[in-house]
């Protein structure tokens, strides 16, 4: 038996935002947690799934659940396939499709009135020419952002759904930059106040790292580029409280990524200490805004040559060996000494061109031009953000203005073996409590989509070619359409990764992508979400 799971049917997921509702423990990681340069420089859930009696259907786009009234750019588009019309599945895109503007501008009304007194853009945000953000999912955004905060009591916070919920992590680091992106937008205390507090749970007065559940252990994972990530925020909150605590922290984190082992082409990191010699996208948006805010932070010229010059050979060597030249995207992970499993022998690259892998390069380029000097580091990142950007918008879902998850496989439709689904605990795809073969269709994902939003935004300065914002509000657009619903976000990818040797499920192939579980409101899509929200309504 085959088990579908059908692109285009319409399954909203009605996920609650508590940090109660989230138990989902998911194994693994985009950048999966477990490598020294010394920059020398004197000191370097699923959601609950639709099933028949014989097959489960699952959405992958649930754009018809918004009206034409309320998205400038973008008419709901997807609709339920005839062949499942009698799943439960299909029930839900219908019951979906029949929202009308009417109760949308109820649910607009009510989540307005929930943020009237502290709205994150003012009323003049919609007043540019099309496409632009219309007023109503300006209210629905500052719903949605409300309702994390005020769920997140218990530092279990429901964005997290990798069970990383015990020390300093990326996941919790990306959607805590989401919110200091909101307080610079907007100056308004309590997303400062928000970030101060959580941060504050996981490093204690004297600036050390901690475990809140009591463990002596350290709360830093050590030897991996992805516990940095979390820690580019410090610099706002020293910048903006003056607490010495968080110089401590910065320091500590500049001495656990020099424990960080340097590939076997003397530049790039690997992407942890067990990752050795691997180079993945991840790490890039992971390690470097921290780095470079270093080299700013600490106003060391000698340092700051040192920080440039590795960093450029760092990305020069991911442009000149993990860019294809005839499909213009980037692949996933690059071993330099082309032996890991899933690495092609001549190449060293894996296999196949993951959206969001790509994403991650791009916010990594695009938030580094911001601190960057007029340097060469700065031209090369310049430049390849433009080529990156015009490789993978070629890619775009006519429709939807979305990207798949496999970027340049279109809708095409895989038979997943079960033995993918099952190594990886996709129980999304099980018959009667048992995994079987199962017809998979590449989606559109929510996540590297949001991501290359934001790209496009802050590109649009970057570059100074406004065309980019105009892509940006498009594709913005095209996930409020498709993917937001009921104040959730649907269809990001919850992890990716490339091995270990132990899991050659983890293989970088099609299966492998395809096989992993998808679901709702994960900081990964949520925090990227947001920030494309804050840069196109500034």
């Amino acid at each position: 038996m085959k088990l579908k799971r059908i692109a285009g049917i319409s399954l909203i997921s009605m996920l609650v935002l508590s940090a109660s509702s989230c138990g989902a423990k998911l194994k693994g990681s985009d950048t999966t947690k477990e490598s020294s340069i010394a920059i020398a420089s004197s000191s370097s859930l699923e959601s609950s799934s639709t099933k028949s009696s014989s097959s489960i259907s699952r959405a992958t786009s649930s754009s018809s659940a918004k009206s034409s009234s309320t998205i400038s750019s973008k008419e709901a588009t997807s609709q339920a396939s005839s062949s499942v019309a009698s799943s439960s599945a299909t029930a839900s895109s219908a019951a979906a499709s029949s929202a009308t503007s009417s109760s949308k501008a109820s649910q607009t009304a009510q989540a307005s009135s929930s943020v009237a007194s502290s709205s994150l853009i003012s009323s003049s945000a919609s007043s540019s020419a099309a496409p632009s953000i219309e007023e109503s999912t300006i209210a629905d955004l500052d719903s949605y952002v409300t309702s994390f905060m005020t769920s997140t009591t218990s530092y279990k916070p429901s964005w997290n759904q990798e069970g990383f919920k015990d020390r300093w992590n990326y996941i919790d680091g990306v959607f805590l930059t989401s919110i200091m992106n909101l307080y610079k937008s907007t100056n308004e205390s309590k997303y400062l106040d928000f970030v101060k507090t959580f941060v504050n749970y996981y490093i204690d007065s004297d600036g050390n790292f901690v475990k809140p559940s009591g463990s002596d252990d350290s709360g830093y994972n050590s030897g991996e580029l992805d516990s940095v990530c979390e820690s580019r925020i410090l610099f706002d909150l020293y910048k903006y409280t003056g607490d010495s605590r968080y110089q401590t922290a910065i320091e500590t984190t500049y001495t656990e990524l020099n424990k960080v082992t340097v590939t076997t082409n003397g530049y790039n990191y690997s992407h942890k200490n067990s990752y050795v010699n691997q180079i993945w996208l991840d790490g890039m948006y992971m390690y470097v805004p921290f780095l470079i805010q270093y080299a700013n932070y600490k106003n060391d010229s000698t340092l700051k040559a040192n920080i440039y010059n590795h960093l450029y050979n760092s990305y020069k060597y991911i442009r000149d060996n993990m860019f294809d030249e005839n499909k213009k995207l980037y692949y996933h992970g690059h071993d330099t000494t082309k032996s890991i499993f899933w690495a092609n022998t001549e190449t060293g690259n894996s296999a196949s061109f993951w959206l969001r892998s790509n994403g991650w390069l791009l916010v990594s380029m695009a938030d580094c031009l911001d601190y960057l000097e007029d340097s060469d580091l700065k031209t090369l990142l310049t430049s390849m953000l433009e080529e990156a950007l015009n490789g993978i918008l070629d890619y775009q879902d006519s429709e939807t203005k979305m990207f798949y998850q496999l970027v340049d496989q279109g809708n095409k439709t895989f038979t997943v073996p079960k033995s993918y689904l099952k190594k990886l605990g996709n129980s999304a795809y099980k018959v009667d409590g048992s995994y079987v073969d199962a017809d998979i269709a590449n989606y559109l994902e929510s996540s590297g989509s949001a991501m290359i939003s934001y790209a496009c935004a802050k590109a649009s300065i970057h570059l100074n070619n406004s065309s980019y914002k105009d892509k940006a509000i498009d594709i913005f657009n095209g996930i409020y359409s498709n993917k937001f619903n009921n104040n959730s976000l649907s269809d990001i990818c919850i992890t990716a990764g490339l091995g270990p040797e132990s899991n050659t499920t983890r293989d970088g192939s099609a299966y492998y992508y395809l096989a992993e579980p998808v679901g709702s409101d994960d900081a990964k899509g949520t925090g990227p979400f947001i920030m494309a929200y804050v840069a196109l309504t500034k």
